[in-house]
């Protein structure tokens, strides 16, 4: 997917042909949406993927140093812009979290899954994170440089009932309060598995 594909908000910009500035700096927030919405198979399984690096952190510090918040992928209705599932990759620990580089996964809003990442998010290396539903299953795996981080299994609904059959759209976002740093998102991809 390229640039040219992306609606930006806020203070998101295009840096080159396949990479995105979500925010830089302090107090910033930037949001990237995919322009085309897609539309699911029924039984359906899939890979969401995308390279994340957060470098220059600066400002207030938790236990592993300095920069904060992070970056989230969201799956929302292409109608009604409702929240479905998303990924956030927090890298600030605070009073809800139990580290400062953790994948909180919440499915309509509500936090369902985290779990600390052995990854430090913000240290200038690029990150490649996959998001691996299986329908068989019912479960998403959240993996950064291929090692599995984060798992939840749908239990009431299914993430097919979640889209309602309807299309979505993927956004990624960023904010920075008083920790900041650059946020960059690229090769990002979704692709149906079976």
């Amino acid at each position: 997917m390229t640039t040219s594909s992306v609606a930006l908000d806020g203070k998101a910009k295009v840096r080159d042909k396949h990479t995105i500035e979500l925010v830089s700096g302090l107090h910033a927030k930037g949001t990237a949406t995919i322009k085309h919405s897609i539309s699911l198979p029924d039984n359906s399984s899939w890979v969401c993927s995308f390279v994340a690096k957060i470098m220059d952190s600066d400002g207030i510090s938790d236990a592993d140093g300095p920069g904060g918040d992070g970056i989230k992928l969201t799956l929302r209705s292409a109608k009604s812009k409702q929240e479905l599932f998303a990924v956030n990759l927090d890298t600030f620990q605070n009073l809800e979290n139990n580290s400062g580089n953790e994948i909180v996964l919440y499915v309509e809003g509500a936090k369902v899954a985290q779990a600390p990442s052995k990854e430090r998010f913000n240290d200038g290396k690029e990150k490649q994170v996959e998001v691996v539903y299986s329908d068989k299953l019912g479960v998403v795996v959240v993996k950064v440089n291929q090692k599995p981080v984060v798992a939840y299994a749908f239990r009431d609904v299914t993430f097919h009932d979640l889209v309602n059959r309807e299309p979505f759209v993927m956004v990624l976002s960023s904010f920075t309060g008083d920790a900041g740093g650059t946020h960059l998102v690229s090769d990002i991809s979704f692709e149906t598995t079976d």
